[in-house]
């Protein structure tokens, strides 16, 4: 059997995305995302933002950095990931989008 999975999100940069560089010349960019959903419940008009922690790799990096800068809007194609570690004794997790793709927008 096979598995699949995409994620597709265009949303607006929370705050300006940080840059993370390695040691082996690699690096991470790192940046939130939020995106609004509306509807119409009893005739009032409901409004939820959810945010999207999304990880960028390779070359595209330094490129990105100046543009994903707070309020742009972002379009992200990439997978579902989850690190998962272990702080005072206690497992933790962290669910980020790793992107294969980005695309600004505004």
């Amino acid at each position: 059997m096979a598995n699949y999975q995409k994620i597709i999100i265009l949303g607006q940069c929370g705050k300006d995305a940080e840059v993370r560089n390695f040691p082996n010349g690699g690096g991470v960019l790192n940046m939130s995302l939020a995106t609004s959903e509306n509807w119409q419940k009893d005739g009032e008009w409901q409004s939820k933002t959810t945010w999207h922690n999304v990880k960028v790799f390779g070359k595209s990096v330094d490129y990105l950095a100046p543009k994903c800068v707070k309020g742009a809007s972002v379009l992200v194609e990439g997978i579902l990931n989850v690190d998962e570690y272990e702080k005072d004794g206690v497992k933790k997790y962290n669910t980020f989008i790793k992107a294969n793709s980005v695309k600004v927008v505004s």
